[in-house]
């Protein structure tokens, strides 16, 4: 049985293939990786490893820098440059011995094979709204990118949408996600310092009134809702598709997105409802509020036939059968 690094940072790798329920959705195409390497004799192993032994390949999940060693080095790339920076350094992505990423423009390039981000696929549910009271929902972390690019990044937005319902339709709206107990937070280097400076105000803080703390599982919240706020962390990156939209259809919740400009190339526009479409979040809140349930309806059944009869480009299955394909053919095995 052959050896492969994992290297994620300093994270635990343990952790990131743990296949708990509340993970599995996040965790899905690792564990599935896991198995398929496995299956042609390949087994995953941690930096503990190497206090005594070398291994016979490395994967990386995005870019990071190790010992050269004269063995095989592989990347998965699943975050973007403005959240890891050396995702795009040519130079650096040239050292490997192949890459695997959404980035069309890396395929385009030669320096990369293109794959989805890869998710846990349900069957869908069709059930209508009678039982769904919540309106809206919005998972997310009051999180920043780093440095200042505000025609990409989309966590000011998520912010300008939670003020807005909160302004304007508090009822039909509630928020999840760590941290929003404090300010939004800042994209500038004060960001962090402000947020130090808030956890020690004695007295109650609560800038996002909709906040109703963290979950365990965001299912049992997307099935007991009709839409919710799906945004990217970033927009204008074609491919980057992450699972947020995947976590609403699999509860049949309909999704309200923004993120990649050719999710339409992906994802049947009759399965989610596009931001870009609206010109105003008053718009966008009467087109949700007056919906019909046969409306609704027609939206969870196109989303069901997506899952089950579309989907399989974004499967655990095709990601790990893509990248343990391209590996064991550079290995010569």
């Amino acid at each position: 049985m052959k050896k492969c690094l994992f290297i994620y940072g300093n994270h635990d790798i343990n952790n990131l293939f743990d296949s708990h329920p509340s993970k599995i959705n996040f965790h899905g195409q690792w564990i599935s990786l896991k198995d398929h390497l496995k299956k042609k004799g390949i087994d995953l192993v941690s930096k503990n490893y190497l206090k005594e032994n070398k291994p016979d390949l490395e994967i990386h999940l995005n870019v990071w820098k190790t010992d050269s060693g004269g063995w095989p080095k592989f990347a998965i790339l699943n975050e973007t440059k403005y959240i890891h920076p050396d995702n795009s350094n040519i130079s650096i992505l040239k050292k490997y011995d192949h890459v695997f990423s959404w980035d069309k423009n890396l395929a385009d390039h030669g320096l990369s094979t293109k794959i989805l981000l890869a998710h846990p696929l349900g069957k869908g549910i069709i059930d209508g709204y009678k039982n769904r009271d919540q309106l809206v929902v919005l998972f997310g972390s009051n999180r920043a990118l780093r440095g200042w690019h505000p025609k990409f990044n989309l966590y000011s937005e998520r912010v300008k949408t939670i003020k807005w319902f909160e302004n304007n339709a508090p009822s039909d709206f509630a928020l999840y996600g760590k941290k929003w107990n404090l300010s939004a937070r800042l994209s500038t280097r004060f960001g962090a310092f402000i947020h130090s400076i808030e956890k020690r105000i004695p007295f109650k803080f609560n800038p996002f009134p909709s906040w109703k703390g963290s979950v365990l599982n965001k299912q049992e919240i997307l099935l007991c809702s009709r839409f919710s706020v799906v945004y990217e962390n970033i927009q204008g990156l074609e491919g980057y598709i992450t699972e947020k939209i995947f976590d609403a259809f699999v509860a049949g919740n309909v999704p309200i997105y923004w993120g990649a400009p050719d999710i339409k190339d992906y994802i049947p526009k009759e399965c989610f409802i596009d931001r870009r479409d609206f010109t105003s979040h008053d718009q966008l809140y009467k087109f949700i509020k007056n919906m019909t349930e046969n409306e609704f309806l027609r939206y969870q059944k196109n989303i069901k036939d997506f899952l089950q009869n579309k989907a399989e480009i974004f499967s655990c299955e095709k990601f790990a059968r893509t990248i343990v394909s391209k590996i064991v053919k550079n290995l010569g095995d």
